[in-house]
């Protein structure tokens, strides 16, 4: 039976920047240059007017359900109203009042559209940011995650390959490793991961998340400063427990670094100010940053081998995942829990 295609097996847009300059001045009535922006399953296209602020062309994957596509822009709204000094993207409507619209991909398939601010910045390396930078991601991300507290939309139950909780899973993929070392390291984990880490997860507070804050999401302060310029891509937004959104952004800031635990520590510290965990989320939020580099691992062998003209940027973190799961696995799991507590 042949498999349902979905916006993970399905092939990204290919819009030219011709069209989506033609797209963002018809149906936005924003008249600019389209310049391309990374993207993983979906296309984004920078649209810079002559004068004034940028924008940004978000053209979704034509096997996405369009109320996903709804999740994001109501969230966005949603954080708008609760908590209104959070820079997070504005929505842009149409002439007739419609965040969302349609349009027809050169394939001939449908595709929903939208347009949103574009939030200027400069998005850092993990590596090169500052304790006091990551001070300041840990308290917007908190913030952030309490803006989102009372939201709710029926498309954030969806599945989601970057739910963390659904590592489990990605065992199906673990063949796609190169390494066999690595893939008998990753089948074991996820067998702990499966027998222990999941059940506990049931035991705590959930909420709607981000679940994507990393470094090329945290839009910092051209400047230099620890200043955090706003948050961007909304696209793995979903229904969880609220530790695993933190173990999402730990992971991410641990990447490439030689200062790996005193990083985090900053990080999670600045995060229990504004939103104070509980012992239990203290407890499993080690695993969840293994989880995260682990599932950074597998979905980046699974989805190069699936999009090979994209292999480079679907492996971009792949290096930095596997030297995160070795360093844990050099020190001990027991010593990884013991650091982390002492973060708290």
């Amino acid at each position: 039976m042949e498999q349902e295609e979905d916006e993970f097996s399905a092939p990204a847009p290919r819009f030219s920047a011709q069209r989506a300059e033609v797209i963002a001045r018809e149906r936005f009535g924003i008249s600019g240059v389209a310049s391309p922006l990374d993207s993983e399953r979906d296309q984004n296209f920078r649209i810079k007017p002559a004068e004034g602020e940028s924008f940004v062309l978000k053209i979704a994957n034509h096997a996405e359900d369009h109320s996903i596509t709804d999740l994001q822009v109501q969230a966005l709204l949603h954080i708008a109203v609760r908590d209104s000094e959070l820079s997070v993207p504005s929505v842009l409507r149409t002439p007739e009042g419609e965040a969302l619209t349609e349009v027809e991909g050169p394939d001939g398939q449908t595709h929903a559209v939208r347009m949103v601010s574009y939030l200027a910045g400069a998005p850092r390396e993990p590596w090169d940011v500052d304790a006091p930078s990551l001070a300041a991601i840990g308290r917007y991300s908190a913030r952030l995650s309490r803006a989102l507290s009372d939201f709710s939309h029926p498309a954030a139950s969806r599945p989601l390959v970057w739910d963390i909780q659904r590592l489990g899973d990605l065992t199906e993929h673990i063949d796609d490793l190169a390494d066999d070392d690595q893939k008998a390291r990753a089948a074991a984990f996820l067998e702990r991961f499966t027998q222990q880490t999941l059940p506990a997860l049931g035991e705590l507070r959930q909420q709607i998340v981000h679940n994507d804050l990393h470094a090329e999401n945290a839009v910092m302060a051209a400047d230099g400063s620890p200043t955090v310029n706003g948050i961007i891509d909304f696209g793995d937004l979903v229904m969880a427990p609220l530790v695993c959104d933190l173990g999402v952004t730990v992971a991410s800031f641990m990447y490439g670094r030689g200062d790996a635990f005193e990083a985090a520590g900053v990080l999670c510290a600045a995060y229990h100010e504004e939103t104070p965990l509980t012992e239990a989320e203290i407890a499993v939020l080690p695993e969840l940053v293994a989880s995260r580099a682990l599932g950074t691992a597998l979905i980046g062998a699974w989805r190069a081998r699936e999009n090979p003209e994209n292999r480079d940027y679907l492996l971009e973190w792949d290096g930095p995942a596997w030297a995160l799961l070795d360093q844990f696995d050099s020190l001990g799991m027991d010593e990884v829990h013991r650091r982390f507590r002492a973060m708290f």
